[in-house]
């Protein structure tokens, strides 16, 4: 190991250390790029190059939108190599919060890639591009810029009491004292040190198992996002991780990452309490080292550690502070400090506190005080951690909650003041308070718990927002949790909403938190891990684990019937629990199982049993009367349609057509005709013909598709249906210029205004962030064996023309669409008979969910009124995009 003090101060100038000491050592892997120190100093130096070309300079701030690998490492050491600072723009956050971070941060670059949100008030710098103005390394000398100690590093936000986030500003000095203290107090790790590095950029544990390992010599090995644990550890040889307990406990759960794990020399655990059963579990059978270190964002990364060296007993602390750290217990009222043994707020001081809340003096303020708790009782600055503790007479710390409205759940830091206040911006919202609650799952003997490889305090941290409406307001909850999604993170979402007349308070009329606290989980559907019971009385531990993963992906509590749209389910989340399924069980289902196997106990069942592939037909609701038959879009899937099924057509069945060709060895068709002919025998085998079919539903590609279905029962002498399109554009045979696209534009700007641009800007940012995750899911399905058919589908619709049908026919538009020069999309010249028109509120994707989706089935709704007034069967055809 080489001293600290024998490497130079700057951490960009300490990867370039090991650069010139080992170039060729593996410095930074993830997927199949792996590049030693040499490499990787050479792309800084590009890229470094290419942002400055592109006007980047010392003192901004730079934002990343990229995904996890190495590129965002790269880009944050080449923004402290030109004297910039960087933040992490996460890709699985709400365009509306990411937002929110440009306009705190003052970012004026983000850096991207193809597929990045559209965000104002920035430019974009697309991450080839930048890449191509780069240099070759042996012609640019490596003048990395050398920061000064109150230079800013980076900033981290965290979640705000006031509905927005904060932005935490670390300085340069600070990292360095966090890094060198970690490495010295902690680590003492040799320096070929191999991190399993899960955690994004945007999470503060990304820190030393990324820029600690790179500026200790270090291999970093970047686990994406659904990557399994163990084949990492296998293949690089991983010998460091650190990880939540939550983290922790699913990995002791998997027999084969939890071998991964027992094969490492350190593992470190944050983000929450540790609970002393998994930590007994854990050091009963681990051979290597085992911490527990605490810290706040705002203190930089960690402040405390305790090594675990025998199976705990008791609570476990979070041990003591760090050489140069201050922490003392003071009383959250008068600030004095509190004598040893005694409980108080925890204060930190000394040189890893931050500079505070980026532009927001005002609460820093309030969080970082000066108090007399100096090494000789002189004032220092110190951060009020708002966690309640008590320090031993040796220094050793032990945690007890809370002071505040501030909770962990799932390793991330809440402030539930944030979440109040999004409920609160809601028009049919007059009071929101959120408080945690646990999820009321079975409890578990000592002699189940080591089986199933669950520990005591894991899985129970749900977030229940309670809620007053407006006098005369009607609202769902369903509705609010659906508001929250689109503004905050998936992790802050609350589990359950629910509604009251009013809420409790107590005597000094402040509202009663505890008694909130204290109904617990709310009764009914999706209420606690109600697990079946053997005939002996015992847990049926298959099912149970089951659960425990459906928990896990969806962030709430889950009974064994509980379906996967209906808690919260969707495409994105869909291929993570199915990819965690499959390392559990062996078994991987393809992504159409998530609507014919779409509750835990049906998903167990078909894990253990030959199932046959997802069948082309699959029922969606119940109900009685001539069916509803909704047809897929260009991806061939059903998964987005699910809610659709459930609003149309009340009281009679619905059914959906999924595509062939989304599992292995199945034959795909050629052409739009032969996908309509395949389909119509799929609807007769079923025996949803004649009088058994009444409506036909198609998703984007699917009105094409439904489109060519009633030409084809036209020519065979049956009842021709009434076909209705929703935003349904008929391909064109050249496709739409720039230059015309753009003076499409202007003229609609010049016809309508402002509004025109306004929407069109809005329909820009909303498709751009949808197009991301569509690229997403597509990405993470094919690397994880599912099959994408989603180009060659769109290749045959896109070769598809439409013929004169006599049929009658309805179009649907959104309003939120940009500019067209045809406004019914040039169906109005194939329809031979009646015509009809609709709009609803929303864009091409957003009609899809809530609430925008209960405007849709009123608009189909009154189209299949007015269409099938004298008609026997109707088809009802929603988009093909």
């Amino acid at each position: 190991m080489i001293p600290v003090s024998e490497r130079p101060s700057a951490l960009l100038e300490r990867v370039g250390y090991f650069a010139g000491l080992t170039p060729d050592a593996p410095a930074l892997s993830a997927g199949t790029e792996t590049l030693t120190y040499r490499q990787l100093l050479d792309r800084v130096a590009n890229r470094s190059w290419g942002m400055k070309l592109r006007g980047v300079v010392a003192g901004e701030v730079v934002g990343m939108c990229l995904a996890r690998g190495v590129e965002p490492l790269i880009t944050a050491l080449s923004a402290w190599a030109l004297g910039a600072a960087w933040v992490f723009l996460d890709n699985d956050y709400p365009v509306s919060r990411l937002q929110a971070i440009v306009d705190g941060s003052g970012v004026s670059w983000v850096v991207s890639d193809s597929t990045g949100p559209d965000l104002e008030r920035v430019a974009t710098l697309v991450l080839r591009e930048v890449d191509a103005l780069g240099v070759q390394p042996d012609s640019t000398p490596r003048n990395f810029s050398a920061p000064e100690d109150a230079d800013l590093a980076y900033l981290i936000y965290t979640s705000g009491s006031t509905g927005a986030p904060k932005g935490v500003a670390v300085e340069h000095r600070n990292l360095r004292f966090f890094l060198e203290a970690f490495d010295e107090t902690v680590l003492r790790s040799p320096q070929n040190a191999v991190w399993i590095a899960g955690a994004a950029l945007s999470f503060d544990m990304c820190i030393p198992e990324t820029i600690g390992a790179l500026t200790c010599g270090g291999h970093v090995v970047v686990r994406r996002r659904l990557e399994a644990f163990a084949p990492l550890v296998r293949r690089f040889g991983g010998t460091h991780l650190q990880c939540t307990p939550t983290q922790l406990a699913l990995f002791m759960a998997d027999p084969v990452e939890r071998a991964a794990v027992m094969t490492l020399q350190h593992l470190i655990v944050a983000g929450e309490t540790l609970p002393v059963s998994l930590a007994a579990e854990v050091r009963s059978n681990f051979g290597g080292r085992f911490t527990n270190v605490y810290g706040p964002t705002e203190i930089t990364v960690y402040a405390t550690a305790q090594e675990i060296t025998d199976p705990p007993t008791g609570s476990i602390p979070i041990g003591v502070a760090y050489p140069g750290i201050v922490c003392e217990v003071v009383d959250p009222e008068s600030l004095l400090t509190q004598p040893r043994g005694d409980r108080g707020e925890l204060v930190i001081g000394g040189p890893g506190v931050s500079r505070g809340y980026y532009r927001r003096d005002d609460l820093t303020a309030r969080s970082f005080i000066e108090l007399p708790v100096g090494p000789a009782g002189e004032p220092i600055r110190v951060y009020r951690t708002g966690d309640l503790a008590e320090i031993a007479r040796n220094g050793t710390i032990s945690m007890f909650g809370r002071i505040d409205h501030q909770v962990k759940v799932r390793g991330q830091r809440i402030e539930l003041g944030e979440i109040e206040a999004v409920l609160s911006e809601h028009d049919a919202v007059q009071l929101a308070v959120t408080v945690v609650v646990g999820s009321g799952a079975p409890s578990l003997d000592d002699r189940e718990a080591p089986i199933l490889g669950l520990s005591e305090g894991l899985h129970d941290s749900r977030l229940v927002s309670h809620v007053v409406a407006v006098t005369g307001a009607t609202i769902e909850p369903a509705d609010l949790r659906a508001f929250c999604r689109e503004r905050l993170p998936e992790f802050m979402v609350p589990a359950f909403v629910v509604l009251h007349d009013a809420l409790p308070y107590t005597p000094t009329g402040k509202i009663n938190r505890t008694a909130l606290t204290d109904l617990g989980i709310p009764t009914g559907k999706s209420t606690g891990s109600s697990v079946d019971l053997r005939p002996d009385g015992s847990v049926d531990e298959r099912l149970l684990r089951m659960i425990r993963i459906w928990e896990d992906v969806l962030g709430v509590a889950v009974n064994p019937d509980d379906n996967f749209f209906e808690i919260g389910g969707h495409s994105i989340l869909g291929v993570e629990l199915l990819v965690r399924v499959r390392r559990v069980f062996g078994r991987q289902l393809p992504l159409g199982s998530l609507i014919g196997e779409g509750t835990p106990r049906r998903m167990l069942a078909a894990v253990h049993n030959d199932v046959a592939p997802v069948r082309c037909l699959q029922q969606l609701r119940g109900g009685s009367g001539p069916a509803t038959v909704i047809i897929h879009g260009a991806g061939g899937y059903l998964l987005r349609l699910y809610a659709l099924a459930q609003q149309v057509t009340p009281g009679r069945p619905v059914y959906g057509l999924q595509a062939f060709g989304l599992h292995p060895g199945e034959v795909v068709d050629e052409t739009t005709q032969a996908i309509a002919k395949r389909y119509l025998g799929e609807l007769a085998v079923g025996n949803l013909f004649d009088d058994n079919f009444a409506v036909l539903i198609g998703y984007s590609g699917g009105g094409l598709i439904a489109a060519e279905m009633a030409a084809q029962i036209c020519e065979t002498g049956g009842t021709p249906p009434i076909v209705v399109a929703l935003d349904t554009d008929i391909p064109k045979q050249i496709a739409m210029s720039r230059r015309t696209y753009w003076m499409n534009l202007l003229i609609n700007v010049a016809r309508g205004g402002v509004p025109v641009l306004r929407t069109w800007r809005l329909v820009r940012k909303r498709r751009s962030s949808e197009q991301l995750r569509r690229t997403r899911l597509l990405a993470e399905a094919a690397e994880h064996g599912f099959v994408d058919i989603h180009n060659h589908l769109t290749g045959v619709l896109l070769a598809y023309r439409p013929r004169p049908i006599a049929v009658r026919f309805g179009l649907i538009r959104v309003t939120e669409e940009s500019p067209s020069e045809r406004p019914d999309f040039g169906w109005s010249r194939f329809v031979r008979s009646h015509y009809a028109e609709r709009t609803t509120p929303g864009d091409h994707f957003s009609i899809l969910e809530e609430p925008l989706l209960q405007s849709l089935s009123r608009a189909i709704a009154e189209l299949i009124a007015e269409l099938s007034a004298d008609a026997v069967s109707t088809a009802v055809v929603v988009n093909a995009g």
